[in-house]
């Protein structure tokens, strides 16, 4: 539904013309801005999108901890070449 906002407005304009035109009234646009999702849609939008956003986390905690690792293995090289 939301990918099709545009063509709804087309249809809801040649439906407004429709019967506005014979009063003498001309709509000049037509926007849909707020759509209501149903909430079964939103349900299993949140299902779908939740895998992507844990392996997203885990993926990023990953880099974190490396580069954790890396800048602690820097910090300490000095220390490790004093005689």
């Amino acid at each position: 539904m939301i990918t099709e906002r545009e063509s709804l407005g087309r249809e809801l304009q040649r439906i407004l013309d429709e019967k506005t035109n014979p009063w003498g009234i001309t709509v000049q646009s037509v926007e849909i801005r707020d759509v209501r999702i149903p909430q079964a849609l939103e349900d299993a939008m949140s299902r779908q999108a939740q895998p992507n956003a844990n392996a997203r986390r885990a993926t990023s905690s990953a880099r974190l901890k490396q580069r954790s690792r890396k800048s602690s293995r820097r910090r300490l090289q000095p220390i490790r070449t004093i005689p």
